[in-house]
Order: structure tokens, then C-alpha cells, then sequence
């Protein structure tokens, strides 16, 4: 498993990482195809490679909100079917959260539909969050996820406050 920073990722890599993307997430598969990411360009990425074929990657993006903490968001999470089940994902989760804290992030937050992705990611630390607690607004509508989970990384908080994000998909 490799952290690298977005604009040190290979063309090899981001075209790769890329397909994996689109193959996942057929509804915006194009978007995926043509650069690698949906709505934010990742801050950097989390790799796994196998006998030297990139087969997972997890994507990790500066997030602004209020109140203003270092918040990263954690998504584009897919794995090759090849490997599935072994464990990829945890690895790469792990390694994402101690990034994220080695770059003095205080919140991480995720989403997910599936449940054994939620099962992992409640295993590492995340919690779901209730609706509202973690939110964005649009100039229509203040939007929540039931899908949201979010990990504290300050030590010496209680408990998370309510943060709205500026961006709803990242």
C-alpha cells in the first residue's frame, strides 16, 4: 500500500485507477474515464499494487466546512475483483486514516451503500452519522446522507460537532 500525492501519480497509475473507477461506477463510468475523478480532484490517493498491477485505490480530498476543521473525505474506494475479499480495502483504509492524521486532519468523513463496506469502516473507528449532522447546502436545499460516517481524529474532543460540508459529493 503507497500514498501518493495527486500530482505525483503516474499516467500508468491514474489511467489504471481510472478504469477500476469507472468499471465500479458505471452511472458516471465517462467522468471516471476521462480524468480519474468525479467532482474534486483528490489531494492524494491510496494504492495497492500486486505483482505490479495497481489493484485498489482509496481517494482522499481536502474538504472545506464549518466550523473550520481539517476535514478530509475519503472516497472512490474500489478494488479489482481479482482480489476482492483479501483485505485490500482494510489496508488501504488504515493506511488512509494514518495519512490523514499525519496531515493533522481532525475529521474524516465517508460514504457508503454497502454494508459490508459499512461493517469495515464502523470496524476502523467511523461512526454513521445521524442526519443533519454532517450536511452541505446548495442554493435550494440544505442537503444529509443516511450513507455519511465520520471519524474524530482530535484526541482531545468528546465528540464530533455538527459540520457542514461545501461540497456534497467529493
Amino acid at each position: 500500500v503507497t500514498i501518493i500525492d495527486e500530482q505525483d501519480l503516474g499516467a500508468t497509475h491514474l489511467a489504471t485507477a481510472s478504469g477500476l473507477l469507472a468499471d465500479a461506477f458505471e452511472h458516471v463510468g465517462d467522468v471516471y474515464r476521462e480524468r480519474g475523478w468525479r467532482t474534486l480532484r483528490p489531494a492524494f490517493r491510496i494504492i495497492c499494487e500486486t505483482d505490479g498491477q495497481l489493484v485498489g485505490q482509496v481517494s482522499a480530498f481536502d474538504l472545506d466546512c464549518q466550523p473550520e476543521l481539517e476535514a478530509i473525505g475519503l472516497g472512490d474506494g474500489v478494488v479489482a475483483s481479482t482480489v476482492q475479499r483479501n483485505g485490500v480495502l482494510r489496508l488501504m483504509m488504515l493506511a488512509a486514516i494514518e495519512e490523514c492524521g499525519r496531515r493533522e486532519a481532525e475529521f474524516i468523513v465517508t460514504s457508503t451503500k454497502h454494508s459490508h463496506v459499512g461493517r469495515l469502516i464502523a470496524d476502523l473507528g467511523f461512526i454513521k452519522q445521524a442526519p443533519f449532522t454532517v450536511y452541505a447546502e446548495s442554493q435550494v436545499a440544505c442537503t444529509t446522507r443516511s450513507t455519511w460516517w465520520a471519524l474524530g481524529l482530535d484526541p482531545n474532543a468528546r465528540s464530533l460537532p455538527r459540520v457542514k460540508l461545501d461540497v456534497e459529493v467529493f
